[in-house]
């Protein structure tokens, strides 16, 4: 499948170590984006557990690479014309933006499923993914659909981490 192109830029999310970019692609929809910035084995993690994440059920939001033209980066405005050139090199991860949500944050637990909770638990757990803590819980609430969408898997594939369960947001569902 080919890369999205980019289309324009709408702004800089300002949480996260990668600071995505929301965007406009090809096909109309808007998908937050990490760039080369982010690093590379950083987009390649967030690919492979995107698709087991997905393969395995859990509702994460589609995702698909995206690349800016080469000849269009000098018409981006200069705040984000670094952010362009770089996919222009190299295509960044583009996780469609899912509307009317908010982080989600452990008080919004009990309106998860306990069976959704625990196969996210055990998924990071499988994948090493330590970064789903309740200070960073790299998931998105739908409040008036009461969805949980999951998220950020960059630093997925990590050491082997004893520690991981007993930080994770839903380390309650262990059992």
């Amino acid at each position: 499948m080919e890369p999205l192109e980019l289309v324009e830029v709408k702004r800089r999310f300002e949480h996260g170590q990668t600071r995505p970019l929301l965007v406009e692609a090809s096909d109309g929809e808007s998908y937050v984006v990490k760039s080369r910035r982010a690093g590379r084995d950083s987009l390649i993690n967030e690919w492979m557990a995107g698709h087991a994440a997905r393969e395995l059920g859990l509702r994460i939001p589609p995702f698909r690479l995206v690349k800016a033209r080469e000849d269009q980066v000098r018409f981006f405005t200069f705040e984000y014309r670094e952010d362009a050139a770089a996919l222009a090199r190299m295509p960044g991860f583009a996780s469609r933006y899912v509307q009317s949500t908010s982080l989600f944050s452990s008080s919004s637990s009990p309106h998860v499923n306990p069976a959704e909770r625990a196969a996210i638990l055990a998924f990071d757990h499988w994948v090493r993914n330590g970064d789903r803590t309740d200070g960073n819980p790299n998931l998105i609430w739908s409040a008036a659909e009461k969805q949980l969408h999951v998220i950020d898997h960059n630093l997925a594939f990590g050491p082997p981490d004893e520690s991981l369960i007993e930080s994770h947001i839903f380390h309650e569902d262990r059992r």
